[in-house]
C-alpha cells in the first residue's frame, strides 16, 4: 500500500510540472484582449476532503508504542472558505483563497505479538502467557487555516485548471492512541483491560504547525444567469513539510463547488438631449390690425447630468419671440339667474329659503344571537366585539341609522346599559335546534349562553353576579323547527331583563335641512372677439363658498343642487360673481344676488303654521307566526302616543312579515299585526291608515335570520304640523 501512494504522488508531482510549464508556454505569449468590464469573481466554495496520512514510523516521539510500523492511512473532512478570481487577461488570472480545513484521519495496524501475560474473561479467570494480535492506533485531529494562491488557465471557455500552493497552518493539532485487543475476544491485558498504551487528546509532539502543499486543481464553470456561475472543482494538494519529526505527511484530494460571483466595472452609456424653450410675450398695439409674430434672441446652452452609469448632454435653445395685437374690448359678460323645482318646474327670481326638517326615529332591539350549527364561537356571529379599551368610546347616540347595523352592536348596547343602570339584571337563555348534531345538546347551549356573558363580564366589566344564565333545546317561542330557515333562527342565545332600560329601543334624532327651490340654474353669457381662455362662476355667502364652477369653453347652463352641496346658513344674500379672461389676458367680471330666507326649527315653531314633524318608529317585532302584543309591546306604543302622537297627527302603520309561508297568509298575518297596533294607540281612526304588505315587500334580507326576525313588524310613522304659540 505504501509504494502504490508512493507511486501515485510521483505521477501527480509529474503532472504538476507539466502544467507549469504549460502556464509558462502561456504568459510566454502575446496578450490575449481583456474583457472590458469584468473587475473580479467572488464567493464561497465548499469541498469534501479525502485525506492521505502517508506516513512510515513505528511511534511518535516521547510516546510509548510497540507498533512496528504506521503506513498510510485514509481519512475523510471538508474544507470551506472565501476566494477572489482577479482576472489577467480573458484566459488567465490569479485565484486566491482563504479556507478552513479537517485534515484529520485514523492511523492503523495490526500485528500478533507473543509471550504477554494474558488474563481470561471467562471462569476460572486464569492468567497464562499467550499469543494476541492487537490493533495499533493514532486518531489525528488537524484542524487547519490555509492561504492558497494559485494561477488558473481557461480551456473552452469553462474549463479551468489550477497551479499553486498552500500555506495552512494548524490551529487543532491533537491526537488519541490505544493499543487494543482484537484476537482473541477472550482474554484482557493482566490489568483487566483490553486496551494500553492509550493517551486522549494530547498535543501532537514535535508538530510542525505551519505547512506547505502544492497545489494541482480543475473546475467547471455552469452558468446560473446574470454572471452568476456554480463551478464544481476537484483539487490536489502534495503536501511538501511533515506533520512532525517522523516520516509522517498529509495529502488531500477535494471534490466540491464553489459559486463565483462577478464584479463589473461600471459602464457609461451616454445619450443626448435636444431641449427647445420658446417665450412668447403679447403686448397690444394700437397702430396694426393684425397679430404680428417676430423673433427678438435666442440663446443655446449645454449642459451635462450623471444618473448611474448614464450621461446625458443636453443642448438647450431658447427662444423669445413678440406677438404684437391688435388692442380689443375685454370680455363682455350677462347673467341669469333661475330656480327649478325636482319636477323641472322653473322658478323666475327665486328667493331661496332653507327649511329645518326635524326628524326622530327610534329602533327596536331584537335580544336575540343567532350562531351557526353546531357553533358557539361568539366571532362566528353577526355581533360587533371591540376590545375593552374602546368600550369608552361606544356611544349609540353615534349609530347608524340602520336597523341591521344597529342590531350588530346590540351587546355593546346592552353592555353600555348595564354599565350605566348598575341595578339591572339580565337572563342568558341558550337554545339549540335539537336536531342532528345540535339533538338535546345542552352543552352548547351552555356554552353559547356562556360566550355572551364572558363577552359582557370581560369587555364591559359587568359583574357575573348580575347575569344569570340557562341552557335549554328549542327556544321557548320556536320558529318552525321542519324548515332550515325555522333551524337557523332555533340556534341562538335570547336575552331578558327586569329592567325595561336594558333593551328599550334606540332613539335616533336628526335635522334635516331642505332648500325650496332644490336647484338653482345660472346662465352665463360670455362674449370675447379674439377667442376665450377662461371663466369661472363662484357661489359665497359671507366669504364662504357654496358652490363653483370652472371652464375654458363658452359655457352652457349650469344647474346648482343645492342640497348636494354647502347649505347656507345665514340669511345674507348670496353673492354669486361671473369672471371671464381672453386669450390676451383681459380680464371682466360681474356680481349678481340671491336673497335666502331661513326657516329654522325655532323660528317655524315661533312663526310659522303647518310645519310638520315627521317621526318614524319601527318598534315592534312579533314572535314568528303571531300577532298579538305583550305587556312590553303595549308600554312601548302608550309611550309612542304620549310623546308623539297629538290629536292633529296623521299616523300611517304598515306591516310587514318574513319569506316562510304563502303570500296571502302573510298579508294577513301582517294586517291583523297592523290592527293590533292600532287598537292599542286608540287615535282618531279617520287618522290612521293601515297599509298591510306583508311578505310582498321584505324590507331587510331574509337570508339572514336576524333579517327574518326583524321583517315580523310594524313601522309607525307620525307626521304632526307644528303649531304657533
Amino acid at each position: 500500500m505504501y509504494s502504490l501512494v508512493i507511486r501515485i504522488n510521483k505521477k501527480i508531482s509529474f503532472n504538476l510540472i507539466l502544467l507549469f510549464l504549460t502556464f509558462y508556454q502561456v504568459l510566454s505569449k502575446e496578450d490575449m484582449p481583456q474583457e472590458d468590464s469584468l473587475l473580479f469573481h467572488f464567493g464561497p466554495f465548499v469541498n469534501y476532503n479525502l485525506n492521505i496520512h502517508i506516513a512510515d514510523f513505528n511511534k511518535l516521539p516521547g510516546v510509548p508504542n510497540c507498533c512496528p510500523r504506521f503506513r498510510t492511512s485514509f481519512g475523510s473532512g471538508f474544507t470551506l472558505g472565501g476566494f477572489l478570481d482577479l482576472p489577467l487577461r480573458r484566459d488567465l488570472g490569479i485565484d486566491l483563497r482563504l479556507s478552513f480545513s479537517d485534515l484529520g484521519a485514523n492511523l492503523t495496524e495490526e500485528e500478533n505479538i507473543g509471550n504477554v501475560r494474558l488474563k481470561e474473561t471467562t471462569p476460572p479467570f486464569n492468567t497464562y502467557t499467550g499469543n494476541i494480535t492487537v490493533e495499533h492506533l493514532i486518531k489525528a485531529k488537524l484542524l487547519a487555516i490555509g492561504f492558497e494562491p494559485s494561477l488558473y488557465f481557461t480551456f473552452f471557455g469553462n474549463l479551468r485548471s489550477y497551479l499553486g500552493f498552500k500555506l495552512a497552518y494548524f490551529l487543532t493539532n491533537q491526537y488519541d492512541q490505544r493499543e487494543k485487543i482484537i484476537s482473541p475476544n477472550n482474554v484482557v491485558f493482566t490489568d483487566d483491560r483490553i486496551i494500553r498504551n492509550d493517551v486522549y487528546n494530547q498535543e501532537i509532539p514535535e508538530i510542525n504547525k505551519f505547512q506547505i502543499f502544492g497545489l494541482l486543481g480543475i473546475s467547471f464553470d455552469l452558468p446560473l444567469g446574470r454572471g452568476l456561475m456554480l463551478a464544481p472543482e476537484l483539487r490536489y494538494y502534495l503536501p511538501f513539510t511533515k506533520v512532525t519529526s517522523v516520516d509522517w505527511r498529509v495529502a488531500s484530494l477535494n471534490i466540491g463547488a464553489s459559486l463565483r460571483i462577478p464584479v463589473y466595472r461600471e459602464q457609461v452609456e451616454t445619450r443626448y438631449d435636444t431641449i427647445y424653450v420658446r417665450d412668447t410675450v403679447s403686448v397690444f398695439d394700437e397702430n396694426i390690425l393684425y397679430p404680428e409674430v417676430s423673433l427678438i434672441d435666442y440663446k443655446i446652452t449645454e449642459s451635462t447630468s450623471k444618473k448611474g452609469s448614464i450621461v446625458t448632454i443636453t443642448t438647450k435653445y431658447t427662444e423669445h419671440y413678440q406677438k404684437k395685437v391688435p388692442k380689443l374690448e375685454p370680455p363682455t359678460l350677462d347673467l341669469k339667474i333661475f330656480g327649478m323645482k325636482r319636477n323641472k318646474v322653473v322658478i323666475p327670481e327665486p328667493i331661496m329659503e332653507i327649511e329645518e326638517i326635524e326628524t326622530t326615529e327610534e329602533f327596536p332591539l331584537l335580544p336575540y344571537v343567532y350562531f351557526k350549527r353546531g357553533n358557539s364561537q361568539l366571532n362566528n356571529t353577526a355581533m360587533k366585539l371591540i376590545s375593552s379599551s374602546d368600550r369608552n368610546n361606544f356611544n349609540e347616540k353615534n349609530l347608524k341609522w340602520d336597523v341591521v347595523e344597529i342590531y350588530k352592536d346590540l351587546l355593546n348596547i346592552i353592555g353600555k346599559r348595564l354599565s350605566i343602570y348598575d341595578n339591572s339584571r339580565i337572563l342568558i337563555k341558550g337554545c339549540n335546534n335539537n336536531t342532528n348534531e345540535e339533538e338535546n345538546n345542552l352543552e352548547l347551549s351552555q356554552k353559547r349562553a356562556e360566550a355572551v356573558k364572558d363577552y359582557l363580564v370581560n369587555v364591559w366589566q359587568i359583574n357575573p353576579d348580575r347575569i344569570q344564565i340557562e341552557a335549554r333545546n328549542l327556544p321557548e317561542i320556536p320558529t318552525n323547527n321542519l324548515l332550515e330557515d325555522g333551524k337557523e333562527e332555533n340556534q341562538r342565545v335570547e336575552i331578558s331583563s327586569n329592567d325595561k332600560k336594558i333593551l328599550q329601543p334606540v332613539r335616533l334624532n336628526e335635522i334635516i335641512r331642505k332648500s325650496n327651490p332644490p336647484i338653482i340654474g345660472l346662465v352665463p353669457k360670455i362674449n370675447t372677439k379674439i377667442g376665450l381662455k377662461g371663466w369661472d362662476l363662484i357661489a359665497e355667502q359671507e366669504n364662504s363658498r357654496l358652490v363653483s364652477f370652472t371652464g375654458s369653453t363658452a359655457p352652457d347652463t349650469l344647474l346648482w343642487d343645492v342640497e348636494s352641496n354647502v347649505i347656507p346658513r345665514l340669511e345674507t344674500p348670496i353673492k354669486i360673481s361671473l369672471g371671464a379672461e381672453d386669450i390676451m389676458g383681459q380680464k371682466n367680471a360681474i356680481n349678481r344676488e340671491i336673497q335666502i330666507k331661513q326657516k329654522t326649527i325655532k323660528t317655524k315653531r315661533e312663526i310659522i303654521k303647518n310645519d310638520t314633524i315627521f317621526n318614524k318608529f319601527s318598534l315592534i317585532l312579533f314572535d314568528f307566526d303571531k300577532f298579538e302584543l305583550n305587556e312590553a309591546q303595549v308600554d312601548i306604543i302608550k309611550s309612542i302616543k304620549q310623546d308623539y302622537i297629538k290629536p292633529n297627527s296623521i299616523v300611517r302603520i304598515k306591516g310587514y312579515a318574513d319569506r316562510i309561508g304563502t303570500s296571502e297568509y302573510n298579508k294577513e298575518l301582517s294586517r291583523k299585526r297592523c290592527e293590533q297596533v292600532a287598537k292599542a294607540l286608540n287615535h282618531n281612526p279617520n287618522l290612521v291608515i293601515i297599509e298591510p304588505y306583508g311578505s310582498d315587500i321584505l324590507i331587510y334580507n331574509n337570508n339572514l335570520p336576524f333579517g327574518r326576525s326583524y321583517s315580523r313588524t310594524v313601522q309607525i310613522s307620525i307626521e304632526t304640523p307644528v303649531l304657533s304659540k
